[in-house]
């Protein structure tokens, strides 16, 4: 059985709380405001150790925020860069974010590390914009 490197996660705050997302939402990389750093800027930079991670396939971890039931990229380590310092709206993304709650009652190595809780708050989005949010007991 081949060893899997477990991934850096992206970071979501939400209601006031900063949480790591079992998933990857991903961004449009061909989107004008979101830029690739060169290899020479990622070694004066210093952020090898995300870009040439086996942690971090992507090349990147980023920063979400739940604010006024919008979801934005606030922050991006790694390859990519926002062109500007100010929230991106999520607008590209549909679908559904699991974050942890309450206490943790599992860890399993052998499934790259998951973990679960007691609890996780289920939301759904539609163009960035969250249509529902659902605290469900994992019990």
């Amino acid at each position: 059985m081949a060893e899997v490197t477990t991934q850096f996660k992206d970071r979501c705050v939400y209601q006031g709380a900063e949480y790591f997302m079992p998933v990857c939402i991903g961004f449009p990389i061909d989107d004008g405001r979101i830029i690739p750093l060169s290899e020479e800027e990622v070694r004066r930079l210093g952020i090898e150790s995300i870009v040439g991670s086996s942690a971090c396939w992507r090349n990147y971890i980023a920063t979400w925020e739940i604010n006024h039931g919008r979801l934005y990229l606030i922050g991006l380590e790694g390859k990519y860069r926002l062109l500007e310092p100010k929230p991106l709206l999520a607008d590209w993304f549909s679908g559904e974010i699991t974050l942890p709650q309450g206490e943790l009652v599992d860890c399993n190595v052998e499934l790259d590390f998951a973990l679960r809780y007691t609890q996780e708050i289920r939301l759904c989005f539609r163009s960035g914009v969250m249509t529902e949010s659902v605290l469900k007991s994992l019990d």
